[in-house]
């Protein structure tokens, strides 16, 4: 037997220690397209953009009436970026200036409200950058009755 730390770990050994029993259920063969879930993320970008990312156009587009029918400003531009759709606002929402301000909190609660009213489920937020920019990812599930609302983001 040589040194392990110059030779490293021994090898896999796969019944090391395990009795192999024939009753033990073997996973079934599943079809790739069985279950699938669709991923997507919504990213609030410099001081007044919105992306939508790898959502489907018609989501986008109710998206886009959302931000139309919340935000007093408005849109300001609308553009594709990098494969995603985003919304340029009149005004700078997720600037420091804005702290507290309920128009901002508003329009992230009506898209978060509105997301999961067509099936899309937030399922993560993290910060991925050192940029002061909050990036939101969700996934669409089949409906199951009612969910709660996420109204206590406003208070």
């Amino acid at each position: 037997m040589g040194n392990p730390a110059k030779d490293g770990p021994p090898p896999f050994q796969p019944n090391d220690g395990i009795q192999s029993h024939q009753s033990v259920v073997q996973p079934q063969h599943v079809q790739p397209n069985a279950f699938r879930t669709q991923l997507a993320c919504v990213t609030l970008n410099l001081g007044d953009c919105v992306r939508f990312i790898r959502f489907p156009p018609e989501v986008v587009g109710t998206m886009q009436g959302v931000i139309n029918t919340t935000w007093p400003k408005g849109i300001q531009a609308v553009r594709d970026y990098a494969g995603s759709r985003e919304f340029k606002l009149h005004g700078y929402p997720w600037r420091p200036h804005y702290k507290g301000n309920d128009d901002s909190r508003q329009l992230v609660l009506k898209i978060i409200e509105a997301l999961h009213d067509i099936g899309w489920v937030l399922h993560a937020a993290a910060d991925l950058s050192k940029k002061q920019t909050a990036r939101e990812a969700h996934r669409r599930l089949p409906a199951i009755g009612s969910a709660y609302r996420l109204t206590d983001l406003t208070d």
